[in-house]
């Protein structure tokens, strides 16, 4: 941690900008330009927000208080599960929740940020999310959440999108130029952006929503780790979807939350279906008995759902039911063994596309989705509604994965989330080939 702390100081004090080269010496750098300067970094990147908080608390009637901190939703009224995860006593350094896709897990966990900040708990919020494409989503909801509840002008935060490839402080987008620089849209250099600009900083943001592979590199043996972690240590660090960590992914998450809970650090980790025997591989305090006893099957079963989960005072998992969200569908699941079969595969998307479906294509690798959208292309050749119903921009058809540069990644994850990403999609049915970011 001392380490990292001292790589922080190290970016920080490398500003020039901030702390410009003199060529000759000059006894009074330190005093009358070095010290402000470092103080009014500290502040506009964020590292200090005792300003921000006397803003909040002389302005705000508390975090407790739903319908002012999220204003930005209409008619917002709260469930079950949002009021449980208030609720969270403020010294659980460790919670999950279970609730289904939908039911508004994002705002429980910006709830949880809240109170947790307002008691001065955590300073900041890493959001971490499985895919690119959710995080650029949910980097939006969580800037509404921002206006709603911190305040207006220079002490407010700006959510920085921790995703490679895109540079985005808030609704501000920013370009690299030569020599280390940032060219931001509006023209205005902004402290609170500082840790958008590099992907090495992003931990450094008081808010910043982003991919779990960034919060992760923090657990890893790679350059300016120790300084992740520590920026991290201050955070509520929310893992979204932690039931889509592989094994490899799990061992490296499990060391992370390790670090950072033992740092006095909190977490919150989120999924629709995350089962029995990882929840308890999570909270158990020794992940060997907890992999040796994963529990029975009549004990799965008879646990609540939607539930929210946390350690007792022996450091075993306690998971309490949260009442019903009233949410019902119907889903039919039809295997077919057509890993190889692209022709086959194409034609089963382009049927259910000619009947209005939207349909998505998900290969596990980036050869297959090649083939695959190829095979697509093939059996619509001279049919114009089938081509129509093709996934592109402006006319070019392509699969979504992760070998676009960065500027056409953009482009792919905005048209992506158009044709899929909500009922106010495009109008008839689309076939979508990608890779496991779209997933």
């Amino acid at each position: 941690m001392f380490l990292g702390l001292c790589t922080l100081a190290d970016w920080i004090g490398s500003d020039r900008e901030r702390f410009p080269y003199r060529s000759e010496p000059d006894d009074l750098y330190f005093k009358n330009t070095a010290r402000p300067n470092a103080r009014e970094a500290m502040k506009a990147i964020g590292l200090d927000i005792g300003k921000q908080r006397a803003a909040v608390a002389a302005t705000s009637a508390g975090f407790s208080d739903s319908a002012r901190i999220f204003d930005h939703i209409p008619k917002f009224a709260p469930n079950p599960m949002q009021e449980a995860a208030r609720d969270i006593p403020l010294d659980e350094r460790l919670a999950i929740i279970e609730s289904e896709t939908g039911s508004g897990k994002t705002e429980a966990a910006l709830w949880r940020f809240a109170r947790l900040y307002e008691d001065e708990r955590v300073d900041s919020l890493y959001f971490a999310l499985p895919t690119r494409a959710a995080a650029v989503q949910i980097h939006r909801r969580v800037g509404d959440f921002v206006k709603s509840a911190m305040p207006d002008g220079a002490a407010a935060p700006l959510p920085v999108l921790a995703v490679p490839g895109y540079v985005r402080a808030g609704d501000f987008d920013g370009r690299h130029l030569p020599n280390y620089r940032v060219w931001w849209e509006d023209g205005f250099h902004d402290g609170r952006r500082w840790a958008a600009e590099s992907s090495k900083r992003y931990l450094a943001a008081q808010i910043a929503v982003g991919t779990v592979d960034q919060a992760m590199m923090a657990a890893l043996q790679v350059r300016h780790s120790h300084m992740r972690a520590a920026c991290l240590s201050r955070s509520l660090l929310v893992i979204d979807e932690v039931h889509a960590s592989d094994p490899y992914m799990r061992a490296i998450i499990e060391a992370l939350l390790k670090a950072h809970l033992g740092a006095g650090g909190y977490a919150l980790l989120m999924s629709a279906t995350l089962g029995s025997s990882a929840r308890r591989r999570w909270l158990s305090r020794s992940r060997r008995a907890a992999a040796n006893d994963p529990g029975s099957l009549a004990d799965a079963i008879a646990a609540p759902y939607p539930s929210i989960a946390v350690r007792d005072e022996n450091g075993v998992e306690r998971v309490d039911g949260v009442g019903s969200n009233d949410r019902a569908k119907s889903v039919r699941v039809e295997a077919r063994p057509l890993m190889g079969d692209f022709a086959r595969t194409a034609k089963i998307a382009l049927d259910a596309a000619r009947a209005g479906a939207k349909t998505l294509i998900i290969r596990n690798t980036v050869g297959y989705a090649i083939d695959t959208q190829r095979a697509l292309e093939s059996a619509a050749a001279g049919d114009g509604e089938a081509r129509a119903a093709l996934f592109g921009i402006d006319g070019i058809h392509a699969p979504h994965h992760s070998r676009f540069a960065a500027s056409d990644r953009r482009l792919l994850d905005a048209e992506a989330e158009k044709a899929l990403g909500s009922p106010r999609s495009r109008e008839g049915g689309i076939a979508v080939v990608g890779t496991q970011t779209l997933e």
